[in-house]
């Protein structure tokens, strides 16, 4: 009902952009209005209604859009300079020195953009004075590490470095923030922008707590995030209002059993045939909780070494991943698997210990800001598409956390067969940096912002 009513209010600001006839305008205006009214759960409402006044008085941007979009796509030479040259020399989580480097060198050079203290190693702050600073300010975040991948992609500028590879991306999501740099140097902001280059998004420990910690959400009001999604059509800009990545947590499990002789395994308690109880119990877990959002558990790795070529193994191990857009279901995911083992081990007298890590947050989108992601494609005529919520991970969550957030997406696939991210080749055009770019800064370039208090609402999920 929710998604209908956003979808039917943009249908209604399409209209209310496009046409000359102001008799036309006000019965699509009284329209969207009253399904704001009337639609009980729409989170959305006081943006909803200020898009459509919006749409009604004609720009949503304080510039052009058309000049926007025309100057992101003179720096095309650029920015794919830029991105190949990220792509030739990956780095690791936290090991991003020489990437950082060129991004500071980039900013630096950029008439407006003064970086900002940081106390990380790698990954850095920036930021563009306002001409209206009381309004507040705005973050633009990215991510900046590499994966330990060897590239097979087949590109002239495929990666120097043994074993690392962009394979998801970030190499252009660099070059995106800073496009919108770019084009924000040029297009000066009523609001004051933060650029954010988060290290070691790939990893736990992840960079955004580091990076909180370091400063980079001090003062700010909202931060907007994207990735470029390989499963998403070239162009299009990819938005969803509410959960739109999922939160991870692992369990290490070791089971104590007895070593015997083969000879005599009644003597045993062998580890192998207790895990694979526990691994077939944990599987069956799908059939029994129920959900309203996805959820996940996958067996990631299974150890259990022999004492002797004539002795059973002694100790077991088994690596147990859950993904989750519901905290509260994996609260209860997990505390269930604890039961299974706690049982398993018990019946066949055996002892365990289970080591848990939290990975990433889900990634909670502000539905307030949604029509704002809408309405900004809409006046730079970039394709909209409604994805799909996903249960792969960011840490972009944590952000969401401490102020309003939105996570949106930029389209690569040209093929049904188009390789995704995190594979050895994965390859994408680079003609999607200058839009991405202008979307981006489009983001710290609206004439009005909904007030939205900082962290998620009562209606987000619970913080794990």
């Amino acid at each position: 009902m929710e998604q209908a009513a956003v979808l039917t209010i943009d249908r209604k600001i399409g209209i209310i952009r496009n046409t000359r006839s102001n008799k036309r305008k006000e019965k699509h205006m009284a329209t969207g209005m009253a399904i704001c009214k009337t639609t009980k759960k729409m989170v959305a409402l006081g943006a909803a209604a200020m898009t459509l006044h919006g749409a009604f008085g004609g720009e949503p941007l304080i510039y052009p859009a058309s000049d926007i979009l025309a100057y992101a796509k003179t720096l095309e030479p650029r920015l794919t300079e830029i991105r190949r040259d990220l792509h030739r020399h990956p780095e690791l989580a936290f090991e991003e020195f020489r990437t950082t480097a060129k991004i500071k060198e980039t900013l630096s050079a950029l008439p407006g953009v003064e970086l900002l203290p940081c106390s990380m190693k790698t990954g850095c702050l920036a930021e563009i004075k306002g001409s209206r600073p009381e309004l507040g300010t705005i973050a633009l975040r990215c991510d900046i590490d590499a994966l330990p991948i060897e590239e097979k992609s087949g590109v002239p500028y495929a990666s120097l470095e043994k074993g690392k590879m962009h394979a998801c991306g970030h190499d252009g999501h660099i070059t995106i923030n800073l496009g919108a740099a770019m084009v924000l140097s040029k297009f000066r902001p009523e609001r004051t922008v933060r650029f954010i280059f988060q290290p070691a998004e790939e990893t736990i420990p992840c960079g955004a707590p580091k990076m909180i910690e370091a400063g980079a959400l001090d003062g700010v009001d909202m931060i907007w995030g994207f990735h470029i999604n390989a499963t998403s059509d070239f162009g299009n800009v990819g938005w969803y209002d509410g959960i739109v990545m999922a939160g991870g947590h692992t369990l290490e499990i070791k089971v104590h059993g007895k070593s015997a002789h083969t000879a005599y395994p009644e003597y045993s308690v062998n580890p192998i045939v207790i895990l694979s109880r526990v691994v077939a119990d944990i599987d069956s877990l799908k059939q029994t909780i129920r959900a309203t959002r996805p959820y996940s558990v996958s067996m990631m790795d299974m150890e259990c070494r022999p004492v002797a070529h004539s002795a059973s193994p002694e100790e077991g191990r088994l690596v147990v991943k859950t993904r989750y857009h519901e905290p509260e279901v994996n609260d209860h995911l997990v505390a269930k698997i604890k039961e299974i083992v706690k049982s398993r081990c018990e019946l066949f007298g055996a002892t365990f210990d289970i080591a848990e890590e939290h990975g990433l947050d889900p990634t909670y989108n502000r539905p307030e800001m949604g029509p704002l992601v809408r309405e900004n494609a809409a006046a730079l005529g970039l394709p909209l598409e409604h994805i799909f919520a996903s249960m792969g991970g960011d840490d972009f969550g944590y952000y969401g956390w401490k102020v309003p957030a939105y996570y949106m997406t930029f389209g690569l696939r040209t093929s049904p067969d188009f390789a995704i991210a995190h594979t050895a080749k994965f390859k994408w055009d680079e003609a999607v940096l200058p839009p991405a770019a202008a979307m981006f800064a489009s983001c710290a370039l609206r004439r009005e912002y909904p007030s939205l208090p900082g962290g998620c609402p009562a209606d987000a999920p619970s913080k794990p």
